[in-house]
């Protein structure tokens, strides 16, 4: 799980003199250095293997869109201390997990608090990493739009290695990111843009009205496109130069990461290993420790129900008494008043008892009725009966006769708790 971490900007003269950041360019990817009076120099290579030498662990590894998803999302909450678990829990329901939290490289922007909610920009990187966009050393990785300099509340456009890109801001930062394979802007993708604009203005995510930059060299149709779509609030302009955040938004991808804790797991190794044999031995004198510790907490407890074994006894052979006389106590279970209760909501005539057996809580009654009607309609008097409510009584379906009489038998069972009303 990845943090937002704050890293001051470096000053001139200073030890990050020599700064160098690998970046995405339109068509290949750019080697910038910060030279000792801060000004930027700029190499540009198709593959990454010859730059890959000339990176340093305080290098910088800006990661192109394509491979990653940034998006905004309102969250119901202030409470910083639930707002991670809540961007997690909105990943999940989206499935924008890769299997897993620790398998999913996230970070997150706060942008915007109002009176209960606030604004967080989200960025996720997919499960196709490259591994050739893997440096095991340097451990600084970021979005290419965070290390880009953004103009306040705007639409822009620009390339990165053979993909189109658009990005709108909140404030100085990307709220929401598209990247689409392609070397020219379509239509498709100008009115995929509009279309998101007008949604983020919906959501309150954008104020209405933001203006558009195009970055990076564009031919006349692509510019002809873009002006007829959003109107003279369009400005082409040169790509600007990197600069580095303040509060960049670290994304460290997976295979680094693992990569890095393997380093670590081997740099430890020799340590662990000189240190194995005193471990061994505390963990001996803990484990001889712990050994008598439960011996004699067993002797104590054999002690304490050696001196109650009496009292248990007592207490168990009183249960058992109060248990044989319940019967005998309680009138919901006394053998004679139950039968009682149980013919009084008989009719005159129709239906008729077969047998009676109580057998502690439970009692079982047989008959015959009239017809099925008779024996359901028996029942239901048994269940509204005041002085029955302490049982639930079920029957099965009457078994009808040759003569359309119907064999019943009823079941009541004692419950300890009243039932619902």
């Amino acid at each position: 799980m990845d943090r937002v971490l704050r890293i001051p900007k470096p000053a001139k003269n200073s030890k990050s003199e020599g700064l160098r950041l690998l970046l995405p360019g339109s068509h290949a990817w750019e080697l910038w250095k910060q030279g000792a009076a801060g000004v930027w120099s700029k190499e540009s290579e198709p593959e990454l293997g010859t730059l890959r030498g000339r990176l340093t662990s305080q290098s910088w590894v800006a990661m192109p869109h394509s491979l990653a998803l940034t998006f905004p999302l309102w969250l119901a909450t202030r409470d910083e201390a639930v707002l991670e678990e809540m961007i997690w829990l909105q990943l999940e329901r989206r499935g924008l997990l890769a299997g897993s939290r620790l398998d999913t490289v996230m970070s997150h922007r706060v942008l915007r608090h109002e009176e209960e909610r606030v604004l967080v920009s989200v960025s996720v990187l997919t499960t196709d990493y490259p591994e050739t966009l893997s440096f095991p050393r340097v451990s600084r990785y970021g979005l290419s739009s965070e290390l880009i300099p953004w103009p306040e509340n705007h639409l822009c456009f620009w390339k990165e290695l053979g993909h189109e890109v658009f990005a709108f801001s909140s404030g100085q930062h990307p709220i929401y990111v598209r990247s689409s394979p392609g070397e020219e802007l379509s239509e498709t993708l100008i009115q995929e843009a509009f279309c998101a604009r007008l949604q983020l203005e919906c959501d309150q995510v954008l104020a209405p009205g933001s203006l558009v930059t195009v970055w990076d060299p564009r031919s006349r149709a692509e510019q002809e496109i873009l002006i007829r779509q959003f109107g003279a609030n369009v400005r082409f302009e040169e790509r600007p130069a990197p600069r580095l955040p303040a509060t960049p938004a670290l994304m460290l991808p997976l295979s680094v990461r693992r990569t890095q804790e393997s380093q670590k797991q081997n740099q430890q190794r020799n340590r662990i290993m000189t240190g194995l044999g005193l471990l061994y031995l505390v963990a001996l004198l803990s484990f001889l420790g712990h050994l008598g510790w439960l011996h004699w907490q067993k002797r104590n407890l054999e002690t304490e129900l050696a001196r109650h074994r009496s009292e248990v006894e007592t207490i168990r052979n009183t249960a058992a008494r109060w248990e044989a006389m319940e019967l005998a106590l309680l009138p919901e279970l006394y053998p004679l008043e139950m039968l009682y209760r149980c013919t009084r909501p008989l009719p005159e005539e129709g239906i008729r008892l077969v047998t009676f057996d109580q057998s502690g809580s439970r009692v079982l009654m047989t008959g015959e009725a009239k017809n099925s009607a008779m024996a359901f309609k028996f029942l239901q008097d048994l269940k509204d009966r005041e002085d029955l409510a302490s049982y639930r009584w079920e029957m099965p379906p009457p078994k009808l006769l040759p003569t359309d009489a119907a064999q019943f038998q009823i079941e009541g069972r004692y419950s300890y708790a009243s039932e619902p009303q």
